[in-house]
């Protein structure tokens, strides 16, 4: 009985060993080359390799296929893209393949399904989310995957329930109210501007900044900073002052005088 094992063979390379059990180090050499496997399957009559590295490019990505389980880096090449391929499991006749970094956006995994083993990562797909697939394997008819959480996002800092007035404070100024903080995009952002002084201060949204306490912490911050004092009420910021202009790209808001 033949297996398949990784092993290293030069400083610089990385290797697999057709080898018999107990001599897993010291079989022929089916790859030899300077990129790392990510992950390799059976299916089929041959063998789905995974590599990463690319022709020593550090984003690129490719699936070969060795139809006889020689000559694992030459073979026909079932997937190649920016997407690093975590686990891949044969299933139902064809194979699934899970990524991350889908489209290049680094907090974005899937998993696709190839009826016949090629074009891994055009197929139907089976999960989307934000957290990473490390390992699948089909067990009694289905199939077991494991999910790695997607990191925690820092804590979002509230406004200061009551933060100190200025003296010259009236009273007076507007109350902003967000009804939704935007839907994970880049390019989204809150701004505050002192129409009598002509500053202005805006504040990018991340990508996981999608709850109103993080809208309301940064219109706090972009207020502040041109010179209003501010305060926190839930899901709403309590700008003192006048000449106030708050203009949002993403997040809704609704804005009352007082």
């Amino acid at each position: 009985m033949k297996t398949l094992i990784f092993m290293s063979c030069l400083a610089a390379a990385s290797c697999l060993a057709a080898a018999t059990i107990g001599n897993l180090g010291g079989g022929s050499v089916v790859y030899s080359g300077i990129s790392p496997i990510t992950a390799m399957i059976s299916y089929s009559t041959g063998v789905l390799t995974a590599f990463s590295n690319v022709e020593g490019k550090p984003n690129l990505y490719r699936v070969h296929w060795s139809p006889d389980g020689k000559n694992l880096g030459g073979g026909g090449v079932a997937y190649e893209g920016v997407s690093p391929v975590t686990a891949m499991a044969p299933y139902n006749g064809g194979v699934l393949t899970a990524f991350s970094n889908v489209e290049g956006k680094p907090n974005s995994y899937r998993v696709h399904w190839s009826p016949d083993g090629k074009n891994l990562g055009a197929g139907r797909i089976e999960y989307e989310g934000a957290s990473r697939v490390p390992a699948m394997v089909p067990y009694a008819g289905v199939v077991l995957a494991a999910f790695n959480p997607p990191s925690t996002p820092p804590s979002v800092p509230r406004p200061p329930a009551v933060p100190p007035r200025p003296a010259t404070d009236s009273g007076h100024g507007t109350l902003i109210t967000f009804q939704s903080c935007g839907y994970r995009a880049v390019g989204l952002q809150i701004a505050c501007t002192n129409t009598s002084t002509g500053k202005s201060n805006a504040k990018l949204l991340g990508t996981n900044d999608d709850n109103t306490a993080a809208c309301v912490n940064l219109l706090y911050q972009a207020c502040t900073a041109v010179g209003y004092s501010c305060r926190g009420e839930g899901d709403s910021l309590r700008i003192f002052g006048s000449n106030i202009k708050v203009t949002a790209v993403g997040p809704v808001i609704t804005q009352k005088d007082f």
